[in-house]
């Protein structure tokens, strides 16, 4: 699905996030607990090194983790597991930084999530589609969104103006 390299187009860069980077990984994650599927953040990491269908990728500023995805194969598609932006560098572009950069590792496969209701106009603000909708166990709304790299531009075609 994807290669080792980062994907560097200015602003943050996410690359496979370093083993030694798992206890703040697991950190920043216990400020999260919706995302932690009842484990604590360091199980949810481990969790998902072990999974061969999962890649962890982080962005890390001046040697410290500051923001965090996990990008799974699902069949024919990929899903964006999880996203996590430290508290002190919201707003700085991390978030987006990870959709763009999910959505060209995915490359050809479409790229899917699940989201609350409260984060369903970040995702769409950011180019995500409403693919579907359900409930979720406590009774709130959970929606399905979609992404797709844009298709490649044919060079055999000629456009004139």
């Amino acid at each position: 699905m994807s290669s080792d390299a980062p994907i560097e187009l200015g602003g943050p860069v996410y690359k496979p996030l370093d083993a030694g980077l798992d206890d703040a990984a697991g950190s920043l994650l216990d400020s999260c607990p919706e995302l932690l599927r009842g484990l604590s953040g360091r199980e949810r990491i481990a969790a998902a090194r072990l999974d061969p269908d999962t890649d962890v990728l982080g962005a890390v500023k001046d040697g410290g983790l500051v923001a965090l995805y996990l990008l799974r194969r699902a069949h024919l598609m990929n899903e964006l597991d999880l996203l996590i932006v430290g508290d002190a560098h919201r707003n700085q572009g991390y978030g987006k930084a990870a959709l763009a950069d999910a959505v060209r590792r995915s490359g050809r496969r479409p790229l899917a999530l699940e989201c609350s209701d409260a984060l369903r106009p970040y995702f769409l603000k950011n180019g995500y589609k409403i693919v579907g909708k359900r409930v979720g166990p406590n009774g709130e709304p959970r929606f399905r969104l979609g992404a797709h790299a844009p298709k490649p531009k044919n060079p055999n075609v000629v456009t004139t103006a």
